[in-house]
Protein backbone atom coordinates (compact mmCIF):
# COMPACT_ATOMS: atom_id res chain seq x y z
CA UNK A 1 0.00 0.00 0.00
CA UNK A 2 1.41 3.95 -0.25
CA UNK A 3 2.40 4.72 3.32
CA UNK A 4 0.93 1.83 5.12
CA UNK A 5 0.00 -1.54 5.01
CA UNK A 6 -3.46 -1.45 5.78
CA UNK A 7 -4.70 -4.21 8.15
CA UNK A 8 -8.50 -5.62 9.37
CA UNK A 9 -9.29 -3.50 12.44
CA UNK A 10 -7.72 0.11 11.60
CA UNK A 11 -10.90 1.27 10.16
CA UNK A 12 -9.04 2.94 7.63
CA UNK A 13 -6.10 4.89 6.17
CA UNK A 14 -4.20 8.00 7.20
CA UNK A 15 -0.92 9.59 6.72
CA UNK A 16 0.95 12.70 5.23
CA UNK A 17 -0.68 14.47 2.07
CA UNK A 18 1.31 14.50 -0.99
CA UNK A 19 2.60 12.26 -4.15
CA UNK A 20 5.02 9.42 -3.73
CA UNK A 21 4.56 6.19 -2.55
CA UNK A 22 4.73 6.92 0.98
CA UNK A 23 2.33 9.47 1.43
CA UNK A 24 -1.19 9.58 1.37
CA UNK A 25 -2.90 10.68 -1.52
CA UNK A 26 -6.07 10.55 -3.49
CA UNK A 27 -5.22 7.11 -4.84
CA UNK A 28 -4.54 5.92 -1.21
CA UNK A 29 -7.56 6.73 0.47
CA UNK A 30 -9.39 5.93 -3.32
CA UNK A 31 -8.72 2.34 -2.72
CA UNK A 32 -9.72 2.34 0.78
CA UNK A 33 -12.90 3.86 -0.42
CA UNK A 34 -13.39 1.83 -3.30
CA UNK A 35 -12.69 -1.57 -0.73
CA UNK A 36 -15.68 -0.28 1.86
CA UNK A 37 -18.17 0.30 -0.96
CA UNK A 38 -17.35 -2.95 -2.72
CA UNK A 39 -18.50 -4.34 0.74
CA UNK A 40 -21.32 -2.20 1.14
CA UNK A 41 -22.45 -3.46 -2.09
CA UNK A 42 -22.06 -7.04 -1.18
CA UNK A 43 -23.55 -6.99 2.43
CA UNK A 44 -26.79 -4.67 2.32
CA UNK A 45 -28.91 -3.92 5.52
CA UNK A 46 -32.34 -4.43 5.54
CA UNK A 47 -34.04 -1.37 6.35
CA UNK A 48 -31.03 1.43 5.53
CA UNK A 49 -29.50 2.83 3.36
CA UNK A 50 -26.74 4.52 1.81
CA UNK A 51 -23.34 6.58 3.86
CA UNK A 52 -22.90 9.32 6.18
CA UNK A 53 -19.62 11.11 5.31
CA UNK A 54 -18.18 13.71 7.76
CA UNK A 55 -14.59 15.39 8.07
CA UNK A 56 -12.61 17.62 9.83
CA UNK A 57 -10.82 21.19 8.63
CA UNK A 58 -8.46 19.46 7.34
CA UNK A 59 -6.68 20.07 3.45
CA UNK A 60 -8.72 17.49 1.53
CA UNK A 61 -11.73 17.45 3.68
CA UNK A 62 -12.93 20.90 3.73
CA UNK A 63 -13.09 23.39 0.64
CA UNK A 64 -11.89 26.68 2.11
CA UNK A 65 -13.08 29.06 -0.49
CA UNK A 66 -16.85 27.36 -1.15
CA UNK A 67 -16.91 26.60 2.95
CA UNK A 68 -17.89 23.08 1.91
CA UNK A 69 -16.76 19.26 1.14
CA UNK A 70 -12.75 18.96 -0.18
CA UNK A 71 -11.97 16.87 -2.69
CA UNK A 72 -11.11 14.14 -0.85
CA UNK A 73 -14.69 13.87 0.28
CA UNK A 74 -15.68 14.53 -3.54
CA UNK A 75 -13.88 11.53 -4.40
CA UNK A 76 -14.86 9.64 -1.84
CA UNK A 77 -18.58 9.97 -2.45
CA UNK A 78 -18.44 9.29 -6.59
CA UNK A 79 -17.00 6.53 -5.32
CA UNK A 80 -20.14 5.19 -3.28
CA UNK A 81 -22.37 6.38 -5.61
CA UNK A 82 -20.90 4.55 -8.46
CA UNK A 83 -21.52 1.07 -6.00
CA UNK A 84 -25.30 2.34 -6.17
CA UNK A 85 -24.92 3.59 -3.03
CA UNK A 86 -26.33 7.13 -1.87
CA UNK A 87 -24.45 9.56 -0.30
CA UNK A 88 -24.83 12.15 2.75
CA UNK A 89 -22.01 14.42 2.56
CA UNK A 90 -21.90 17.16 5.24
CA UNK A 91 -21.87 20.90 4.12
CA UNK A 92 -19.54 21.80 6.63
CA UNK A 93 -16.76 19.81 9.08
CA UNK A 94 -18.95 17.33 11.00
CA UNK A 95 -16.42 15.67 13.44
CA UNK A 96 -16.34 11.91 13.97
CA UNK A 97 -18.63 11.75 16.92
CA UNK A 98 -21.40 13.33 15.30
CA UNK A 99 -21.27 11.21 12.31
CA UNK A 100 -21.14 8.08 15.10
CA UNK A 101 -24.45 9.68 16.36
CA UNK A 102 -25.86 10.98 12.79
CA UNK A 103 -25.56 6.71 11.93
CA UNK A 104 -27.97 5.63 14.35
CA UNK A 105 -30.25 8.94 14.51
CA UNK A 106 -30.40 11.21 11.67
CA UNK A 107 -33.10 9.96 9.10
CA UNK A 108 -32.90 10.96 5.29
CA UNK A 109 -35.91 10.19 3.76
CA UNK A 110 -36.94 8.27 6.24
CA UNK A 111 -34.12 6.31 6.30
CA UNK A 112 -30.84 5.85 8.69
CA UNK A 113 -27.76 5.34 6.93
CA UNK A 114 -25.90 2.26 6.57
CA UNK A 115 -22.45 3.25 7.60
CA UNK A 116 -20.73 6.41 7.75
CA UNK A 117 -17.09 7.84 6.99
CA UNK A 118 -14.59 10.41 8.30
CA UNK A 119 -12.52 12.42 6.18
CA UNK A 120 -9.54 13.01 8.84
CA UNK A 121 -5.93 11.83 10.27
CA UNK A 122 -7.57 12.05 13.56
CA UNK A 123 -4.37 13.04 16.32
CA UNK A 124 -2.13 13.33 13.68
CA UNK A 125 -0.48 16.36 12.61
CA UNK A 126 -2.54 18.89 10.76
CA UNK A 127 -0.42 18.03 7.24
CA UNK A 128 -1.62 15.03 7.08
CA UNK A 129 -5.11 13.43 6.16
CA UNK A 130 -7.25 10.10 6.03
CA UNK A 131 -10.38 8.22 5.88
CA UNK A 132 -11.74 5.90 8.93
CA UNK A 133 -15.24 3.81 8.22
CA UNK A 134 -18.07 3.61 10.64
CA UNK A 135 -20.64 0.49 11.07
CA UNK A 136 -24.04 0.17 11.37
CA UNK A 137 -23.56 0.67 14.85
CA UNK A 138 -22.04 3.63 14.78
CA UNK A 139 -18.65 2.11 15.85
CA UNK A 140 -15.73 1.95 14.35
CA UNK A 141 -14.77 -1.74 12.69
CA UNK A 142 -15.14 -4.36 15.49
CA UNK A 143 -17.11 -7.41 14.33
CA UNK A 144 -14.50 -10.31 12.98
CA UNK A 145 -16.99 -11.23 10.25
CA UNK A 146 -16.83 -7.05 9.18
CA UNK A 147 -13.00 -7.03 9.18
CA UNK A 148 -12.41 -10.65 7.56
CA UNK A 149 -14.40 -9.39 4.71
CA UNK A 150 -13.50 -5.84 4.52
CA UNK A 151 -9.90 -7.05 4.38
CA UNK A 152 -10.67 -9.48 1.43
CA UNK A 153 -12.41 -6.58 -0.14
CA UNK A 154 -9.15 -4.30 0.81
CA UNK A 155 -6.59 -7.20 -0.82
CA UNK A 156 -8.63 -7.03 -4.21
CA UNK A 157 -8.31 -3.94 -4.88
CA UNK A 158 -4.75 -3.52 -5.60
CA UNK A 159 -4.56 -0.28 -7.60
CA UNK A 160 -6.04 3.23 -8.38
CA UNK A 161 -6.82 1.80 -12.04
CA UNK A 162 -9.90 -0.58 -10.21
CA UNK A 163 -11.44 2.50 -8.74
CA UNK A 164 -14.83 3.70 -10.19
CA UNK A 165 -16.21 7.00 -10.04
CA UNK A 166 -19.85 8.24 -10.93
CA UNK A 167 -20.20 10.80 -13.24
CA UNK A 168 -21.85 13.57 -11.98
CA UNK A 169 -24.90 15.09 -14.30
CA UNK A 170 -24.63 18.13 -12.77
CA UNK A 171 -21.53 19.96 -10.84
CA UNK A 172 -20.76 20.38 -6.56
CA UNK A 173 -21.96 23.95 -5.81
CA UNK A 174 -19.61 26.66 -7.42
CA UNK A 175 -19.48 29.18 -4.46
CA UNK A 176 -20.32 29.31 -0.80
CA UNK A 177 -23.49 31.47 -1.91
CA UNK A 178 -25.08 28.73 -4.35
CA UNK A 179 -24.29 26.25 -0.85
CA UNK A 180 -25.71 28.00 1.44
CA UNK A 181 -28.81 28.96 -0.56
CA UNK A 182 -29.84 25.46 -1.04
CA UNK A 183 -29.19 23.91 2.71
CA UNK A 184 -31.19 27.09 3.89
CA UNK A 185 -33.78 26.87 1.52
CA UNK A 186 -34.09 23.35 0.51
CA UNK A 187 -32.13 21.49 3.47
CA UNK A 188 -29.98 20.42 0.74
CA UNK A 189 -27.73 20.25 -2.19
CA UNK A 190 -28.69 17.25 -4.48
CA UNK A 191 -26.19 16.06 -7.24
CA UNK A 192 -27.42 13.21 -9.51
CA UNK A 193 -25.35 10.75 -11.67
CA UNK A 194 -24.97 7.84 -13.72
CA UNK A 195 -25.84 5.57 -10.73
CA UNK A 196 -27.01 6.64 -7.01
CA UNK A 197 -27.29 10.53 -5.82
CA UNK A 198 -24.98 12.16 -4.03
CA UNK A 199 -26.69 14.71 -1.63
CA UNK A 200 -24.99 17.65 0.41
CA UNK A 201 -26.88 17.79 3.94
CA UNK A 202 -26.83 20.16 6.56
CA UNK A 203 -24.36 19.33 9.52
CA UNK A 204 -26.23 22.32 11.20
CA UNK A 205 -29.04 19.67 11.40
CA UNK A 206 -27.37 16.85 12.80
CA UNK A 207 -25.81 18.95 15.55
CA UNK A 208 -28.92 20.15 16.88
CA UNK A 209 -30.79 16.88 16.37
CA UNK A 210 -27.51 15.54 19.17
CA UNK A 211 -27.89 18.83 20.97
CA UNK A 212 -31.61 18.36 21.78
CA UNK A 213 -30.60 14.45 22.00
CA UNK A 214 -28.12 15.21 24.93
CA UNK A 215 -30.40 17.80 26.02
CA UNK A 216 -33.17 14.64 26.83
CA UNK A 217 -30.90 12.85 28.47
CA UNK A 218 -31.19 12.49 32.08
CA UNK A 219 -27.78 11.54 34.15
CA UNK A 220 -28.15 9.35 37.01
Amino acid sequence: RFFEEIEPGTGGVRGRLGGGSTLSKEATVGCFVQAHANYMKKNPVEGRKGILIGGDSRKGSYDPVVKGPGYLQKMAARIYAAAGIPVYVSDKPLPTPLVSFGIGEFEIEGTLPVSGAVNTASHNPSQDNGFKIYETGGHQVVSSDFKAKLYTEIKAVSHFGMVQMAVLKKDWPQTEAELNEAISSRGRFEIETDSATITIVSSQKIIDQYASKIAETRLL
